[in-house]
């Protein structure tokens, strides 16, 4: 495969062909976050495969099971308060 620039293209009116296709395919907008062009939805051709998906998703478990409980460590969590109080009592 050769890359052209458009007007050195020897097949223009099959360029011209796939890139309306994939305007059509990829149709952004910037209201959603603004100023940012955000597609609004991906084709399915583009979506992560399944396969990725769920390594991604057994990752994920494997970093949540491997991290302390974030509710436990603030019940004994020394605070400066709480370090003052048992010196004067």
């Amino acid at each position: 495969m050769t890359a052209f620039l458009p007007q050195d293209d020897p097949h223009a009116h099959r360029r011209t062909t796939q890139l309306k296709h994939a305007q059509q395919r990829y149709e952004f907008n910037d209201t959603h976050v603004s100023p940012l062009a955000l597609l609004d939805r991906v084709p399915i051709v583009d979506e992560f495969t399944s396969g990725w998906l769920k390594t991604v998703g057994e990752r994920a478990v494997v970093g949540r099971i491997s991290q302390p409980d974030s509710t436990a460590r603030a019940r004994t969590a020394k605070t400066p308060l709480a370090d003052s109080e048992q010196h004067r009592g």
